[in-house]
């Protein structure tokens, strides 16, 4: 085990450095001017003063040798400064990357709560009117994307009954309350959207389980359903259940980015978004490096979690 994760680690390396290679080179193909962006839409600049620009941002230097810099740089720890605000990247991701963890836990915990239950209840309960309830409801979830649910949200209340949901945000140690006031109606919606896919992934494994025969031969003891189902079935039935939490992580993500911005949370989502459409080339780079290093320190979590739920796994 202690071998398969170091050498699963040593590839963490070159697989980050691929994905920061790709995000580095596809961030410069964007339209627009960088340079008119710093200076502003209204500003009118001679072709000296854009170069002048251009060698103080390091950008007339090739694109492998600003790679090269940017990736030292953030060997020692310095994810560089905004192009537009001159902060730097690594301390305000510091502000906003735990608002937008607290949203991404939150929207997992109410998924996990609302999928596992209801997936193998309907499982228990196969073909009876609340398992087709169950089985309409994980359709619809997967249906419903988060843009549109969130846009909703938004409007038809205040439309209705004059409330809209809190665009004030406050900090959870200063104020719990209504911080969780306001990250719970997103944090509802991503759940409940991401629940679908384990609600249907839960039900189909436990029944495949609970037609093995080892499960008949509990079930032939005159053990409880209680018993069987908790010591015999969930365990096994949930392996593939943990693959489809790991995958959807880079969805948990990429739904945290389209609700902070409708909701206007402070987290790191909403601070691409903006870096996208300003052309900040250091924000984006730094925040995908985080996001990738997240989602393969994740699928790595999962794969040593698939020994503990089965001990017949050999890692080699």
């Amino acid at each position: 085990m202690g071998k398969y994760i170091i050498r699963r680690l040593l590839m963490v390396v070159p697989t980050l450095i691929g994905v920061t290679i790709i995000v580095f080179c596809l961030v410069r193909f964007l339209p627009g001017d960088v340079v008119q962006q710093i200076s502003g839409e209204s500003a009118q600049l001679t072709e000296e003063e854009r170069a002048d620009v251009r060698k103080e941002l390091g950008l007339d230097k090739p694109i492998y040798q600003q790679y090269f810099i940017w990736l030292s740089e953030v060997v020692r720890g310095d994810l560089g400064e905004s192009l537009q605000t001159k902060v730097s990247v690594g301390s305000e991701l510091k502000n906003r990357l735990p608002v937008t963890i607290e949203l991404g836990l939150l929207a997992l915990m109410i998924s996990l709560c609302v999928s596992l239950p209801i997936g193998v209840f309907a499982a228990i309960r196969q073909d009876t009117i609340l398992d087709y309830v169950a089985r309409s409801g994980a359709i619809a979830f997967l249906s419903i994307p988060s843009f549109w649910m969130g846009t909703l949200v938004m409007v038809l209340p205040s439309k209705w009954w004059g409330w809209a949901p809190p665009l004030q945000y406050y900090d959870l140690w200063d104020k719990p309350a209504e911080n969780l006031y306001m990250l719970i109606i997103p944090a509802v919606i991503l759940g409940m959207l991401l629940s679908g896919t384990v609600m249907r992934m839960t039900r189909a494994q436990m029944l495949e389980v609970l037609r093995q025969d080892y499960v008949r031969t509990a079930w032939s003891k005159g053990l409880r359903e209680r018993t069987v189902v908790a010591r015999h079935a969930i365990k096994n039935a949930f392996i593939p259940v943990i693959t489809i939490v790991g995958l959807q992580i880079p969805v948990l993500v990429g739904g945290t980015v389209i609700l902070e911005s409708i909701f206007s949370i402070p987290g790191i989502g909403r601070y691409l978004m903006f870096s996208i459409a300003s052309l900040d080339y250091p924000v984006v780079q730094a925040i995908n490096l985080i996001v990738a290093s997240v989602i393969i320190l994740t699928n790595l979590a999962v794969d040593i979690t698939y020994g503990y739920l089965d001990p017949r796994i050999r890692y080699t």
